[in-house]
């Protein structure tokens, strides 16, 4: 049975590998979420460096059990401040974040209305709560309006970036228009995309993407994050984050302050992109300014091809592909950085635009 499955999965062109990266190989990066090219600043390896040989790598336990340092209650201080929350739980991993928060603070007598587009770990957590789930069309708050009508929800979920389309979710508009209580997924935001608490907000969020380590975190009130310290089994029984994780991640944030011209770099990277991709007639799923470009390809043959003939002029994209997204709509993501030459990006595209265009 499960032989027959991958034969079938790997005849349809679905079949995953991990290609093994070289270091320094001289090919240019479009595919990792490293948005402020923040992975080998040297303040951040010195503060890592000091931190391992202080601590040791790992936390031991979890922190209900063993505690948890100054490093750890800093960094979720540092969090609340940037979002204008109250208090910040860290987890392993954003996946993780969503599935605590979502399995607690829900259950099967509760209803919750999420976009269509919603993260699958943000659809598990729900699924592990038992409560009922109703989709709105992605990005639609008209028929959003309407399913709140309809069914007077408990938690509206969205994202600030979705991750396969690289829009925004309008979260300022849904949380003017409705009291409800609100979660949004901050993964691909949190870092470079400024974003505060808007009333009866809980974030969850990565620190994976633009801050380049590992881990998540959700963060909102008090009261919803006692709840989750106190009744979410995810935080309970999961070992605490490592202390050296947590020191770096601080210092990573410190760092996007700081230098805050790898913000208005990014910003501007994302802006030539969807100008040259517009006057080449690249078929871009949105122009809002994110760092990830999506062109839908619809064919996954066609979308493996492309990706291989960019890899072979040395420019490595992502090919994504169902169940990632919906059949017929494999597409390349391209994720642009604050360390893209304008040159690096002119030359993507227009290498892109002849594979593409080319009968």
């Amino acid at each position: 049975m499960l032989i027959e499955k991958l034969h079938l999965h790997q005849q349809n062109n679905l079949h995953r590998t991990r290609p093994l990266r070289k270091l320094n190989d001289g090919a240019c990066d479009f595919i990792s979420s490293d948005y402020l090219a923040l992975s080998k600043h040297p303040k951040i390896i010195a503060a890592y460096q000091d931190a391992i040989s202080h601590y040791g790598f790992g936390s031991l336990a979890s922190p209900v059990v063993s505690g948890y340092y100054t490093c750890h209650r800093a960094l979720e201080e540092k969090i609340s401040e940037i979002l204008n929350t109250e208090k910040t739980l860290l987890f392993n991993a954003g996946y993780l974040a969503n599935l605590a928060a979502l399995s607690c603070i829900l259950d099967e007598k509760q209803i919750v209305i999420a976009d269509k587009q919603s993260h699958i770990s943000l659809l598990q957590g729900i699924k592990l709560s038992g409560a009922k789930l109703h989709r709105y069309h992605h990005n639609d708050l008209i028929h959003l309006n309407k399913l709140v009508a309809k069914y007077q929800p408990n938690l509206i979920i969205s994202q600030t970036v979705f991750s396969m389309d690289g829009d925004k979710g309008d979260i300022r508009t849904i949380a003017s228009s409705h009291d409800t209580r609100i979660l949004i997924d901050d993964a691909h935001g949190f870092g470079w995309l400024e974003t505060k608490a808007p009333k009866n907000t809980l974030f969850t969020l990565s620190l994976s993407k633009t801050l380049a380590a590992m881990g998540g975190a959700i963060s909102g009130s008090v009261h919803d994050i006692e709840y989750i310290l106190q009744f979410g089994k995810a935080y309970q029984y999961s070992t605490g984050i490592s202390p050296v994780v947590a020191t770096g991640v601080l210092a990573t944030l410190n760092i996007t302050q700081e230098e805050s011209w790898r913000k208005q770099k990014l910003i501007e990277n994302i802006s030539l992109f969807n100008d040259l991709a517009m006057q080449l007639e690249l078929p871009l799923v949105s122009t809002d300014i994110t760092p990830i470009r999506a062109i839908v390809i619809q064919d996954i043959e066609k979308t493996l091809l492309l990706q291989r003939q960019l890899q072979e002029q040395g420019f490595l994209v992502s090919a994504i592909r169902p169940p990632s997204v919906a059949p017929s709509s494999s597409r390349l993501r391209i994720t642009v950085n604050s360390a893209h030459t304008e040159n690096d990006i002119k030359i993507l595209l227009a290498k892109l635009s002849e594979f593409y265009h080319a009968k």
